[in-house]
């Protein structure tokens, strides 16, 4: 049987909920061997000496998805092989912090909404800022769904805004062409800013998720396509066999790799049920060690 792997794992030190060694202890009991451990700006995850210790059991290369913005769209970029130290230097003087933006959404999001004659019910004073993942942005979107007006202005928008979180967040606030965008992106990095800065710090970077960038996907494909490595083509936005499909046709067309994983963060989600074809993390890892080889 062939072996699968997942290049996109999230644990406590950024939005997951499992510890590195509760992580690593869940990836061996689901049989998973090749993976990528991807917090959000953080890799304070390969400094856990417990769980590097468990981690060498398994076959892995490191790795960190880069909040940053193509032009006016917030998105990620995967980092792939890069120096975890000379990251860490780098995140933890210029690495999006997590509850700045929380702020920043629960500041901007009332306001966007008065603008359109709705008065949202939301104190802020029900978030606690001081936590690394302040959850206002769901506390918001609670607030909107059991607002009969916010619902339907929402509706006539698009009715995805109303069904999730991530859909808010990708479809609406974060979409340029939506009604409710309140342009995150002035807070991030440039995209090219973070890919250079990966290929400094000795790895190789893919677009993360492309389906989560709704219909500016694929000015975002074609904007960064000459920057990246690769993109990541299995995700669990990727479910139908034709998305995986065009994305893997894209990245045949421009001589791209492929990537993928399952943007695991907590339990009921899933580590191996993609069957992500493991030969794709032993050609991302054969190409770090080219790139390894050349600058010996």
């Amino acid at each position: 049987m062939k072996e699968n792997c997942n290049m996109h794992i999230h644990t406590y030190y950024s939005d997951g909920t499992l510890s590195g060694t509760e992580l690593l202890e869940y990836a061996a009991k689901c049989g998973l061997k090749k993976l990528s451990i991807t917090d959000h700006d953080c890799v304070d995850f390969y400094f856990d000496e417990e769980a590097m210790n468990m981690l060498k059991h398994f076959d892995y290369v490191t790795g960190c998805e880069f909040v940053c913005a193509y032009e006016d769209v917030p998105i990620e970029i995967l980092g792939y092989g890069i120096d975890v130290k000379k990251a860490k230097e780098y995140l933890d003087v210029y690495g999006v912090v997590e509850n700045t933006m929380e702020r920043y959404r629960s500041d901007n999001i009332p306001k966007v909404f008065a603008k359109h004659g709705i008065i949202l019910d939301y104190d802020p004073n029900t978030v606690d800022f001081t936590q690394k993942c302040p959850m206002a942005l769901e506390r918001i979107h609670e607030v909107i769904i059991n607002d009969p007006k916010a619902v339907e202005f929402l509706n006539k928008e698009n009715p995805n805004l109303v069904k999730s979180v991530s859909a808010f967040l990708r479809e609406g606030i974060n979409n340029p062409k939506s009604k409710i965008f309140i342009a995150p992106h002035k807070l991030y990095p440039s995209y090219d800013k973070i890919t250079t800065l990966i290929k400094k710090l000795g790895g190789i970077s893919f677009l993360a998720h492309p389906y989560q960038y709704g219909n500016n996907m694929e000015r975002v494909l074609e904007g960064v396509k000459g920057s990246v490595d690769g993109v990541e083509c299995y995700h669990y936005t990727t479910r139908e066999q034709e998305k995986t499909d065009v994305l893997r046709a894209f990245c045949e067309k421009n001589s791209l790799m492929i990537s993928g994983g399952s943007d695991f963060h907590v339990m009921s989600d899933t580590l191996t049920g993609l069957n992500i074809p493991g030969e794709y993390f032993d050609k991302v890892k054969a190409k770090l060690n080219v790139k390894k080889a050349g600058r010996k």
